[in-house]
């Protein structure tokens, strides 16, 4: 599966795009989260736990700390995409709506502007 199938394939629920926003924000330190909270997310592949090595062993132990993995970087692009694409497909009606509130905003205050007879 290419990039932009794994992209489409991505249905967020608003709690989970809150998470991962706070995610983003958190940058290097990562956020500390449950295994639960983070788990659509983490099969996504748009995060990922941070790693730290066990001294014992030297093995690479998870932590409850998440950040945004790479793949994140594409999603937002493929995001930022279908939205440009989408505003270019509607830029005419979008265009119509803006300019019929306009007139209408003048129509309301050129009446509100009328004295009373």
């Amino acid at each position: 599966m290419d990039r932009k199938e794994a992209c489409e394939q991505i249905i967020l629920l608003p709690k989970e795009k809150q998470l991962l926003k706070r995610i983003r924000r958190s940058k290097t330190n990562g956020l500390k989260c449950s295994g639960e909270e983070v788990e659509a997310l983490e099969s996504y592949g748009l995060v990922e736990p941070i790693r730290e090595k066990y001294k014992g062993f030297g093995v690479p132990v998870p932590t409850d700390r998440y950040v945004v993995s790479d793949f994140y970087a594409i999603y937002v692009v493929y995001c930022h995409r279908e939205l440009l694409d989408y505003i270019a497909d509607k830029w005419v009606d979008i265009l119509a709506s803006v300019i019929s509130l306009i007139s209408l905003a003048i129509s309301i205050v050129a009446l509100l502007q009328v004295p009373p007879a």
